[in-house]
């Protein structure tokens, strides 16, 4: 048993991973166009976004949020 089990401590919990049970994955050719559309269409909030580098720069991930 780990000590922060023995000691009563709460679980560590990844904060940075969307609160949802469902994190859908869509797949887009201009991810940063998307998301700009996304957020202007939807309401959607920008959580994350990583990019590639050197001839790679592009946007190549994204989280985004929304407020229920």
């Amino acid at each position: 048993m780990s000590s922060a089990k023995q000691q009563g401590s709460p679980p560590i919990v990844n904060r940075s991973a969307p609160s949802g049970t469902v994190v859908p994955v869509l797949v887009y050719e201009d991810v940063a166009t998307a998301i700009d559309w996304l957020c202007g269409a939807f309401g959607f909030r920008e959580r994350l976004r990583a990019a590639g580098r050197g001839a790679e720069s592009c946007t190549l991930n994204s989280q985004l949020a929304t407020e229920l």
